[in-house]
């Protein structure tokens, strides 16, 4: 980077060169599909070891990936994200279906989550995509958008 002062959107810009380069190596291969046929082939201790520590960071890495893909799209609607009596999430007047990204206001700042279902009591959540925690326990009327 020289004396150049780096700036997110370079961040970016090289996180995503990092992905490509992973996909390159992969060759076609998922990296839950790579790494798990050399655990499989992992005969000793410390091959295991790397092996799992490497399907750990496919994980990380995928993750990354996605938010980064995320980050870089445009803000296609903001407005208040609620659970219909359907029990369907509704961002105005568009469906943001579980499992989907989304950005919501917390702490009086923009949080990126994932809407989350608990089976058992069909409740919607908002949880965390890098630590897994719920941020927010119950959807019913929270500021938010979607990109």
């Amino acid at each position: 980077m020289g004396n150049k002062e780096p700036n997110i959107d370079d961040f970016f810009r090289h996180t995503e060169a990092i992905s490509k380069k992973m996909h390159e190596y992969m060759a076609g291969k998922s990296f839950d599909e790579k790494f798990a046929t050399a655990m499989l082939n992992a005969t000793d201790a410390d091959s295991k070891f790397k092996a799992d520590v490497a399907m750990k960071l496919s994980t990380v890495l995928n993750m990354i990936e996605m938010l980064v893909e995320y980050v870089n799209k445009p803000v296609k609607k903001e407005g208040i994200l609620q659970r219909k009596l359907d029990g369907t999430v509704m961002l105005e007047d568009t469906h943001v279906p579980v499992g989907s990204l989304v950005e919501y206001w917390k702490d009086e700042k923009w949080n990126v989550g994932k809407i989350a279902q608990n089976p058992q009591t069909k409740q919607l959540s908002i949880i965390d995509v890098v630590s897994n925690k719920t941020m927010v326990d119950k959807i019913e009327q929270i500021k938010a958008r979607v990109r």
